[in-house]
């Protein structure tokens, strides 16, 4: 039981929670989450024992060949994507060289798991760290291990600016627009990324919140999941009302709904991890994981 919740507790609750609505709108036991929460839990785990990107590769490992990180340790179904990196690491251990560059790879693998590591750059470097190479590098670098193109880093750098405009204490429309401006102006500057800018001019766009339903699609890409999560949550005002109107979208609502999950935990609070139909040995997993980086203090910024 956590007794207490920190931000880390509500984004990873907010991420199995979602998970496990997946499971229910497919009409599956709620018995276990899903990759998202699995890759998230690895995520945390490995940052709790410091940065080293062989070792975070290493516990993606676990988790594809045993089911590590997983309530009820059955292997789950891993995105094409995030697959196909976790394989090559395994031929040739190089995290360096995982994950895919090919133009076409836009899935939102990486950007499902990568809450955890806002808040990890936020305790190291400060509440300024977008603003920091070094940072930015390690963001990139722990998104990159599956989903490395310049699209799915820029999408992965904008959501960072957003979360830690949102840790700063902004409302979400403030956040959205200060992290828009933020990040076109730091990824202009590098010619690697500012071909793929004009993809983001939709969220860009002063009247984004207005745009009807009928324009926002949900998708495992990782521009569409981006932009069906924030509209969403521009036009709610609870975690209720953005799952219902997530729910309502064209395309395929479950595949953002792990990011909406880890968003809303993080503005509103997360349900409490009992409230899971999981077993005790699922629900003491997580619980074990999540003091562990709480004792190691690493996703917390000192004040």
């Amino acid at each position: 039981m956590l007794s207490t919740r920190n931000d880390l507790d509500n984004i990873t609750l907010g991420v199995l929670q979602a998970d496990l609505l997946v499971q229910e709108l497919e009409g599956q036991a709620q018995a276990d989450w899903r990759a998202a929460g699995s890759l998230t839990l690895a995520t945390i785990s490995s940052l709790s024992r410091g940065y080293n990107l062989s070792a975070l590769m290493d516990q993606f490992t676990y988790w594809y060949l045993h089911a590590d990180y997983t309530a009820l340790r059955k292997k789950q179904v891993p995105g094409r994507v995030t697959e196909t990196a976790i394989q090559h690491y395994l031929d040739h251990r190089d995290p360096f060289s995982s994950g895919s560059l090919l133009e076409t790879d836009t899935e939102n693998g990486a950007l499902l798991r990568i809450t955890p590591v806002v808040l990890y750059l936020r305790a190291e470097y400060g509440a300024d760290f977008v603003s920091k190479d070094p940072a930015m590098l390690i963001l990139h670098q722990i998104c990159g291990v599956t989903h490395n193109t310049p699209r799915t880093l820029i999408a992965v750098g904008l959501y960072a600016m957003i979360i830690n405009q949102l840790l700063s204490g902004e409302n979400l429309e403030i956040a959205i627009d200060e992290a828009m401006n933020s990040a076109f102006e730091y990824y202009a500057k590098h010619p690697v990324f500012a071909a793929d800018l004009s993809a983001f001019d939709t969220l860009n766009t002063p009247d984004f919140k207005s745009l009807p339903v009928s324009e926002i699609t949900a998708s495992a890409d990782v521009i569409d999941t981006l932009e069906a999560t924030l509209w969403v949550l521009l036009n709610t005002g609870d975690k209720f009302s953005a799952l219902h109107l997530a729910s309502e979208l064209q395309g395929s609502p479950q595949r953002m709904l792990p990011l909406l999950g880890a968003m809303t935990g993080l503005m509103y609070g997360a349900e409490p991890l009992e409230s899971m139909q999981l077993t005790a040995k699922g629900m003491g997993f997580v619980t074990r994981i999540l003091t562990i980086a709480k004792r190691h203090g690493v996703f917390e910024l000192e004040s």
